[in-house]
């Protein structure tokens, strides 16, 4: 089955009330960052999706483990030690086609990592 064509303005038409139709506009231009996929970082990414936020950059040395199953969306047995970036990205995907740059670092952030981040993200 293709898939079907996707439109931003009716996909995102119902948020329409709670923003303007100029401020959903803007949405669709702005990029945010997520550092941190986990329990807060993932639902936050996956709720600024719904939202018509247009770009994403997002990082998280880690993957899902048996740990994550009683919070975070995405642990499931079919996501068992992937990388939580990936899986993020992949959920994404299946909402909306927005640019998602994936950040990769394998140890904790630094404050050199963060500003890297936030030089990408547009302030709202």
């Amino acid at each position: 089955m293709p898939t079907p064509a996707f439109d931003y303005h009716t996909a995102f038409s119902r948020n329409i009330g709670w923003v303007t139709e100029a401020e959903q506009a803007a949405l669709a231009g702005k990029r945010i960052a997520i550092a941190g996929l986990g329990g807060v970082g993932g639902s936050h990414l996956l709720t600024a999706v719904r939202m018509g936020i247009g770009r994403f950059s997002i990082s998280d040395p880690d993957a899902f483990e048996l740990v994550n199953f009683n919070r975070q969306a995405g642990a499931s047995l079919r996501h068992l030690h992937r990388p939580k970036i990936e899986v993020r990205a992949e959920l994404k995907t299946d909402i909306v086609q927005v640019k998602v740059d994936l950040l990769k670092w394998l140890v904790p952030l630094m404050f050199a990592q963060v500003a890297a981040i936030a030089a990408l993200v547009k302030l709202l």
